[in-house]
């Protein structure tokens, strides 16, 4: 095989993937119905359900909102998670340099659950919370929070 025919063959691939590529993120733009299903069964953790009433994607600015999220775990822990809307919108140049690559993050009707303790293992695990740092803008509003630990419940209610 030549070196042309080597270039001819890379340089088609290339164009097939980036057609696909575009293909996908035009369905996901214009036709997100079609993406739900497989949002949803990803979001879906094992053993569990998950419902989602709306997916929506926008290019200007980066954003995706969820609506109507439902996820329950598995039926012998009884986690609950619900919110009615989730909306972020990313900053992508942030993503490749130092600050928040969030500019907005909107959560309204949020509740989550844990109505069984787990095992403690040593001290909390508390490094998640640390990705609220990378928000320039969080709006929570109706927020419900119930946490049973070995300690006792843990409970908050309200919006920020």
């Amino acid at each position: 095989m030549t070196l042309r025919r080597t270039a001819l063959w890379c340089g088609a691939g290339s164009a097939i993937l980036l057609g696909i590529a575009a293909l996908a993120m035009a369905l996901a733009v214009y036709r997100p119905q079609l993406l739900r299903p497989w949002v949803q069964r990803a979001l879906t953790p094992r053993g569990g359900t998950a419902s989602l009433a709306g997916l929506r994607l926008s290019l200007t600015p980066p954003a995706l909102e969820l609506s109507g999220l439902a996820i329950a775990g598995p039926p012998r822990e009884g986690d609950v998670l619900r919110l009615d809307l989730l909306r972020f919108e990313l900053i992508p140049g942030r993503l490749f340099h130092d600050g928040p690559w969030l500019r907005h993050v909107e959560a309204r009707g949020l509740v989550f659950e844990r109505p069984h303790p787990r095992e403690a293992k040593g001290p909390p695990d508390l490094t998640p919370l640390t990705r609220l740092f990378d928000i320039e803008d969080l709006s929570l509003t109706d927020a419900r929070l119930r946490v049973a630990l070995p300690q006792g419940d843990l409970a908050a209610d309200g919006s920020v």
